[in-house]
């Protein structure tokens, strides 16, 4: 994580175990300071010696400290002194919670507390609750957090965490400015950016930015603003359409709210008139004739309904809009769009419709009494990450409709179903409209043929949910040969084999049943046929992503994944480093004995870092491409996520590998290569450390370490 932007990104689990030595305490302390403090450097005068003798002791707990810490006058003269009201708050939940604030109800409430009950209360009321006990307990140091991705949690935190870290050479006095009323207050700059190109907002912009605030800061006009001025109003959704779904109360007594709401979501915020309401079905619902279900569904399938969805809009378009108003999300793929497309074409209007209403996904979401809600501001496990940004391309605003102008009646996810998408999101009042991908014509279905098969395609797969192909007990010998294609095309890198290349013997263990498929997986990796390919003539990290890509089917997490594995080949061999990964509880949780290795790190997971998938998809040649024509690695080499900027000039170091010099210390190579003493010791390059570390390995050289010189 450290190209874009900190180190600390990467969460070290700092925990005071029972027993611990001095070692172990000072270490914890060290990391209390620094996380707490926001990595700034201070002096042993500086210093809680009471607040660490009573930690040594045992009479205070981790949290103690820390809480301690936040309310010391040493933090105060830091952040509290010299520093915006909301940029005191900000960066205190980042340093107590780990987490930016998730909206300006959150700042709101703080700053309230500050002014009512003082700064102690408030950190107080951050390290007592339960989240921070859910997060860190007792014994552990706060850390970032939200570099992960976790269910229920918004997905626009990993952005905002970016914008409150500066880089590990960096600390957070940087800056007394917000980084986050542009995002907090309704402004819509929730992508990714250089942190020294946003700019704080209009509430604090008569406070002097170069002294010591003056107290009437605290009392500026924020709580002023409406609740409804929250992150998800800024991105045109209304807090009560997401976070308190309508339901029918079994009295009924609420019947009205449920119709209204009911033609709010379906109509996307139209106003209709009374002539065009659906006054029988209304009826039917008021005398319990019908469900909410039924209901929505005669709503979608009424002739207004067509006529201002399905008439006036392309069939693409048409498609997004049902996805929205019947299941609370967008289409996730191009698959999605080109079955209902073909659906409407085949079967008609009505059964377009109640495809959506019918399904399992929308009983086991909303139900039969639920009206459908967007609900894809929080992650949903197993589903794409830019689900987040999708659903926001087809919402026009609180104020707006979706027959507006804004939004237009051309498809708006269709460049990110495509293949080249934009993951910035835009304020929807101010947003750019997206440039016209193909030649759609209105009400023509032809133009809403898919251009590609699968908007994976761009990356090279075929969909985001791989296909898995497995061996069950009643397989014949035909299924085993169809299996071992699967297998040579993902293990070797999707190659073109002579006959004579095949282990003839092998292959006919494997289809006689005297080999699981994770036993013919190591075999293959073990043979010639593999070292030739891909050790032989590859770089050493090269060799080590592909070894990570082909058996547990995602490129390596990061240099702590690495290190390991290429130390186990320098020491131990190929063969250890194969059998490393394939014993391994990942690769028997993932595929077991009977399943084939596919990608898997383009699927969100909990805990999984975000940035698996574009290591992930930097390691894919393509459909017609190979494995065997990448020779230097794609991870040391190039940056896989260009789309984040470097953080700033903050950050100690190049940012790029391209820019850094290593040390690399060898031992023991032999006769007839450069080695001058028993141990050499070269300085190299970012852009030449993958070719100097093959030539040692070809020289059969030990590497001792590599580091950077800074």
């Amino acid at each position: 994580m450290s190209n874009i932007g900190s180190e600390q990104f990467k969460r070290d689990d700092n925990l005071l175990q029972p027993g611990f030595s001095e070692e172990d305490l000072q270490q914890v302390i060290r990391s209390t300071y620094r996380q707490v403090l926001g990595n700034v450097g201070i002096t042993d005068a500086m210093r809680l010696k009471a607040a660490e003798s009573q930690l040594r002791n045992g009479r205070i707990s981790v949290k103690e400290f820390a809480t301690m810490v936040a309310s010391s006058d040493l933090y105060r003269s830091i952040y509290y002194d010299k520093s915006a009201p909301v940029r005191y708050v900000e960066i205190t939940y980042s340093h107590l919670l780990g987490r930016p604030p998730r909206d300006q109800l959150e700042v709101q409430a703080a700053i309230e507390m500050i002014n009512s009950q003082g700064v102690d209360a408030f950190v107080a009321n951050l390290v007592q609750s339960r989240e921070y006990d859910s997060a860190f307990g007792l014994q552990q140091v706060p850390s970032v957090r939200t570099s992960e991705s976790k269910v229920g949690e918004p997905q626009v935190s990993f952005n905002r965490t970016y914008k409150l870290t500066h880089g590990p050479g960096s600390s957070d006095t940087i800056d007394s400015t917000s980084k986050l009323e542009n995002s907090i207050q309704g402004k819509g700059d929730n992508k990714i950016r250089r942190y020294e190109d946003v700019t704080s907002g209009f509430i604090f912009s008569h406070i002097s930015r170069k002294g010591k605030l003056s107290p009437f800061a605290w009392s500026a006009n924020y709580a002023d603003f409406p609740d409804t001025r929250t992150q998800k109003y800024n991105l045109g959704v209304g807090r009560e359409l997401d976070t308190d779904p309508v339901v029918l109360s079994p009295s009924r007594d609420n019947i009205d709210e449920v119709i209204n709401m009911a033609y709010r979501h379906v109509f996307g915020g139209i106003g209709i008139y009374a002539a065009d309401r659906c006054e029988r079905s209304e009826s039917e619902l008021r005398n319990g004739q019908i469900t909410v279900q039924s209901f929505v569904q005669e709503l979608g399938k009424s002739d207004v309904y067509q006529r201002l969805f399905l008439d006036r809009t392309t069939p693409h378009r048409f498609v997004e809009f049902n996805f929205k108003h019947f299941l609370g999300r967008p289409p996730i793929d191009e698959a999605e769009i080109s079955e209902h497309v073909k659906l409407l074409r085949q079967q008609g209007y009505k059964a377009e419709i109640n495809s959506y209403a019918t399904t399992d996904e929308y009983a086991q979401t909303f139900g039969e009494d639920t009206v459908p809600y967007l609900r894809s501001i929080f992650t949903i496990q197993g589903l794409p990450q830019d689900t987040f940004n999708k659903t926001f391309r087809l919402t026009p605003g609180a104020a707006g409709s979706d027959f507006g102008s804004i939004v237009g009646t051309t498809s708006r996810t269709i460049g990110d179903l495509l293949g080249y998408p934009s993951y910035s999101i835009q304020l929807p009042s101010s947003g750019f409209p997206l440039p016209k991908t193909t030649g759609f014509a209105n009400n023509k279905f032809s133009g809403s043929v898919p251009v590609k098969s699968t908007p994976w395609a761009s990356f090279g797969v075929g969909e985001q949910d791989q296909t898995r192909f497995e061996r069950f007990p009643n397989s014949t010998a035909e299924d085993n040969r169809l299996l071992l294609y699967q297998i040579y095309k993902f293990v070797l890198g999707n190659p073109h084999l002579m006959s004579a290349q095949r282990d003839s013997k092998l292959e006919s263990r494997f289809i006689n049943g005297q080999l699981s498929v994770k036993e013919f997986v190591r075999h293959l990796c073990k043979s010639q046929l593999y070292l030739d390919r891909f050790f032989s003539g590859c770089a050493p990290y090269r060799f080590i992503e592909l070894c990570f890509k082909h058996i547990l089917g995602r490129a390596p997490a990061d240099q702590q994944e690495i290190g390991p594995a290429m130390d186990v080949v320098v020491r131990k061999g190929v063969d250890a480093a194969i059998d490393h990964l394939m014993n391994s509880g990942e690769y028997d949780m993932a595929f077991g004995e009977d399943v084939v290795p596919y990608l898997r790190g383009i699927s969100t997971g909990e805990g999984r870092s975000m940035a698996t998938f574009n290591r992930t998809l930097a390691t894919v040649g393509g459909y017609a491409g190979t494995d065997k024509a990448q020779k230097k690695s794609t991870l040391v080499d190039l940056r896989t996520d260009r789309t984040i900027p470097a953080c700033s000039n903050a950050v100690s170091g190049a940012i790029d590998a391209a820019g850094k010099r290593y040390e690399i210390v060898v031992s023991g190579q032999r006769a007839g290569s450069r080695r001058r003493l028993a141990t050499s010791t070269y300085v190299v390059s970012g852009d030449n450390i993958s070719s100097q570390l093959a030539f040692i390995h070809r020289s059969s050289g030990r590497i001792v370490s590599v580091m950077e010189i800074t």
